[in-house]
């Protein structure tokens, strides 16, 4: 499933359905996070998730990585500020990577020659799990600053 179309605009319909599913596993494996949020945090989540996709859309056709962790670490930085913890953008990016597996499974089982967009899956799969390195030592270089600035 390719987010960037061969001409280079947004597959829109495709970002939308990935965005969708992920949203809705989210909040459903999550039943505090609807009686916290609603349906005004089920919203935030799909729009998030809708550019998330888009800028992990744009690192790929573009083959730089860097786009999408600095995206990543500027998203972390700007949720954990309106109270979303690291452990919902982390459970999140896990989702998204978990479809895209189930997208290349289904690939894997068709049969036919599908070379270049099971190439483009694990490209978006090797970012998001670099995405999710990122997130995950986001909060160790925080502590790590503290923790220096407070033994100096």
């Amino acid at each position: 499933m390719r987010l960037i179309t061969p001409d280079g605009s947004f597959n829109d319909d495709a970002i939308s359905k990935i965005a969708d599913a992920a949203t809705n596993i989210y909040f459903t494996r999550d039943s505090m996070a609807v009686r916290k949020w609603g349906e005004t945090g089920k919203r935030h989540t799909y729009n998030d998730t809708v550019r998330t996709l888009k800028q992990l859309a744009i690192a790929v056709y573009l083959t730089e990585i860097n786009i999408f962790t600095d995206y990543i670490r500027w998203l972390c930085n700007v949720l954990q500020s309106r109270y979303i913890t690291k452990n919902v953008i982390i459970n999140h990016t896990k989702i998204l990577i978990g479809l895209f597996k189930l997208e290349l499974e289904k690939l894997n089982d068709g049969g036919k020659n599908y070379t270049e967009e099971m190439r483009i899956l694990r490209l978006y799969l090797k970012y998001l799990d670099q995405g999710l390195k990122t997130i995950e030592k986001q909060g160790h270089d925080r502590i790590n600053r503290i923790t220096k600035a407070f033994s100096s």
